[in-house]
């Protein structure tokens, strides 16, 4: 009877040893084995999931540019020329611009310095605040680019070049026309902005130094000036070509047909404008050279009158040195070739300081005119202008 209780005894308070387990050495007590990890769920470690990288968003910037004249004109026999001279705002412009990654943009500008009047030679318009552009960009390839919404037709090298980048105050009389007060008010032959769409892509890319392209396709509502909607149910249809030699040449040739309809209901009126452009830049180092031509022909469907033909050029240089830019510009504009009187040129000289490593730029200018119809509208001009 004590054997067996002794027995029991050694059977309960005996360590388990099994077969694969390395016996302790030298009467040292056992460690039991781990228990696995899965052994009580809840209460072990588990691997954190991977993190996704963010979505891109869009990176917005804000900027624009103040630019300010100051004007005399000389006062001729006719009232509306020379009898306003004083201060003008010339540009008040904001741009917002947004981007997202490197292949979708967007740009939204707004101009507080947009001038209004009920009709022509108008000796004091009106301030008004108005769009510019508003349109979104997507690059399909690093070959072709999608732009939808407001912008610059691709035509006018006077008027794609940007306001606050110009050499002169305005923009080449061929391009702008004449202004209300500096002559008998005229249309010039650009374009303006138009809404529609436009494949594009400046340069191609094939070489940084050598020889490369660009190209512009749009199709747009036309010179509708600021109408929400179409003037007709036509469209007009852009073209332009660049070639380039690095940054040292720059040529381009463009061209457009719009139909227009003018005047009132019922009262409306068929056109047919068909445009040409050419135009070239060359940069030696601190010497720049730019001429153009634009030649435009109009059909008048409706009425059945002669075609008109307008035909316009500038040429001009400018040459920098230390802080300094002396330029000159020669412009030529006839608007009309069925009229002996409406021819009007421009000799001006500029010179401009450019504050190093400051966003300033301050000019001053003389401009000689001269129209068939002879009047007395030289002026001097001088220029104040930011960039932000």
């Amino acid at each position: 009877m004590a054997f067996y209780r002794w027995l029991l005894s050694f059977t309960l308070t005996a360590t388990p040893v099994w077969a694969d387990e390395a016996l302790p050495e030298d009467g040292a007590p056992m460690t039991p084995a781990p228990m696995p990890e899965t052994a009580v769920p809840g209460l072990t470690s588990q691997p954190e999931p991977k993190k996704e990288a963010p979505a891109p968003t869009f990176e917005v910037g804000v900027g624009g540019y103040v630019r300010v004249v100051a004007e005399a004109i000389e006062n001729d026999t006719v009232a509306y020329i020379g009898r306003n001279d004083g201060f003008r705002l010339a540009d008040g412009r904001l741009e917002i611009t947004a981007a997202r990654g490197d292949d979708l943009r967007a740009e939204l500008s707004l101009e507080g310095a947009l001038a209004e009047s009920d009709g022509r030679n108008d000796p004091n318009e009106e301030l008004a605040v108005g769009l510019k552009d508003a349109f979104l960009e997507y690059d399909f390839t690093k070959k072709l680019t999608l732009r939808v919404g407001r912008f610059k037709a691709p035509y006018d090298r006077s008027e794609l070049e940007s306001t606050e980048a110009r050499v002169f105050i305005d923009r080449s009389i061929e391009s702008r026309g004449v202004r209300a007060t500096q002559g008998y008010e005229t249309d010039g032959l650009s374009v303006g902005r138009q809404i529609g769409m436009m494949l594009h892509r400046p340069r191609l890319g094939y070489s940084k130094d050598g020889f490369d392209m660009g190209y512009a396709l749009a199709l747009t509502n036309g010179r509708t000036e600021n109408l929400a909607l179409n003037d007709n149910e036509s469209v007009a249809g852009f073209a332009r070509l660049n070639a380039f030699w690095g940054d040292l040449i720059s040529l381009s040739v463009a061209g457009f047909l719009d139909g227009r309809t003018i005047g009132e209901l019922p009262n409306l009126f068929e056109e047919s404008v068909l445009g040409a452009e050419a135009s070239l830049l060359l940069v030696l180092a601190d010497l720049t050279v730019e001429g153009q031509v634009l030649f435009q022909t109009t059909k008048f469907v409706t009425s059945g009158i002669d075609d008109t033909k307008s035909l316009g050029f500038h040429g001009q240089f400018g040459y920098k040195i230390w802080d300094l830019r002396f330029a000159y510009r020669f412009g030529w504009l006839d608007p009309n070739d069925r009229f002996d009187v409406d021819q009007v040129s421009e000799h001006t000289l500029a010179i401009s300081y450019l504050p190093k490593d400051l966003p300033l730029m301050f000019s001053l200018e003389g401009t000689l005119a001269h129209e068939q119809r002879t009047i007395a509208n030289n002026r001097i001009d001088a220029l104040a202008q930011i960039d932000f």
